[in-house]
C-alpha cells in the first residue's frame, strides 16, 4: 500500500459501516500476512496485479480483481 496499513484499515471500517462497497487497490504488495488478512476482512474487493495475486488467493477476499499489466 502507499499509505500506512492502519490508515487503510480505519478507512475501510468507516466506509463499510456507512454501507459503502470497499474497494482497495493493494499495490504495492503487503508483505505481512496478518495485514493482508485484516484488510481482507474489511474489504469487499481487492485489486492487485498478477504478480501479487497469489499472496491474496487464501486471504478470504470476497472478490479479487487481478490486473494483467502491459503484457
Amino acid at each position: 500500500l502507499e499509505i500506512p496499513i492502519a490508515t487503510a484499515l480505519d478507512a475501510a471500517a468507516v466506509a463499510s459501516e456507512a454501507g459503502a462497497v470497499v474497494i482497495v487497490n493493494a499495490s504495492p504488495a503487503l508483505t505481512d500476512p496478518e495485514h493482508r488478512s485484516r484488510l481482507a476482512e474489511r474489504a469487499d474487493v481487492i485489486v492487485v496485479n498478477a504478480t501479487e495475486a497469489s499472496e491474496w488467493q487464501d486471504a478470504g477476499v470476497p472478490h479479487l480483481v487481478i490486473t494483467r499489466g502491459a503484457d
